[in-house]
């Protein structure tokens, strides 16, 4: 395992912060985690990955708000699933 990759997302466009977040996301290898700073809420992101990868990726919030908003997303080893 490694340190976490840091991405920084405030005052960026939205295509360009999406294509990054998620190039950085789909690219981590199971034990690798990515911790990102936004400047709004990332509620539906969450949810998507609860959604749509569930047992893929595990997420823990590190601040909420009210001027960042920062994460840390792990991608989990095959199998494992973590709420």
């Amino acid at each position: 395992m490694t340190d976490p990759t840091r991405i920084a997302l405030r005052g960026m466009p939205t295509a360009p912060r999406h294509a990054l977040l998620f190039a950085t996301l789909f690219g981590l290898e199971p034990g690798d985690a990515m911790e990102v700073t936004n400047d709004h809420d990332p509620s539906g992101l969450s949810q998507r990955l609860a959604t749509e990868h569930a047992g893929r990726f595990a997420w823990t919030w590190l601040e909420q708000g009210p001027v960042d908003w920062r994460f840390r997303v792990d991608r989990l080893p095959e199998g494992i699933a973590r709420a």
